[in-house]
């Protein structure tokens, strides 16, 4: 059940620096222009980190019986919470009983 919730939600190394180009390497014909409006979609995945993915994924784990459910099962309930892993852990409890 682990690696299947690690499969689900994607996660980001916990060292991640994002740093900007260096000034000279910015084309300069595009400085002033707008910036695209972005606009994030209610049914974004979040990007968590590696660590809290991995005790997300321990957490799950723990709470679903062994032998009891067929992978089909948990793909099903881990698409229906593809947007919220942190609620999918609280209530996975709830559902499989």
């Amino acid at each position: 059940a682990e690696g299947i919730f690690k499969c689900f939600f994607p996660s980001k190394p916990a060292s991640v620096a994002t740093t900007s180009p260096p000034e000279e390497d910015v084309d300069t014909s595009q400085k002033n222009l707008p910036l695209p409006k972005c606009q994030v979609p209610s049914h974004t995945i979040p990007v968590l980190d590696e660590t809290e993915i991995s005790e997300l994924a321990k957490r799950f784990t723990d709470a679903i019986p062994e032998n009891e459910l067929s992978v089909a099962t948990l793909q099903g309930y881990l698409l229906k919470n593809k947007v919220r892993p942190r609620k999918c852990v609280d209530e996975v409890a709830q559902w499989h009983i």
